[in-house]
């Protein structure tokens, strides 16, 4: 198991048919984001840990 820190991102998957349902994933970004949305979200939990 991980220990969840403030500031960094974290996976969360929900079930499809049953939204009770729910599974954290890794911490880090998902590859699927676009370059823009990676360095957009970079930069805020950046910013974030920095306070």
């Amino acid at each position: 198991m991980y220990e969840i820190q403030k500031g960094y991102p974290l996976t969360v998957y929900v079930h499809k048919d049953d939204e009770d349902i729910s599974f954290c994933g890794p911490i880090g970004l998902v590859d699927e984001l676009n370059k823009k949305e990676k360095q957009f979200l970079e930069k805020h939990f950046q910013e974030e840990m920095n306070k």
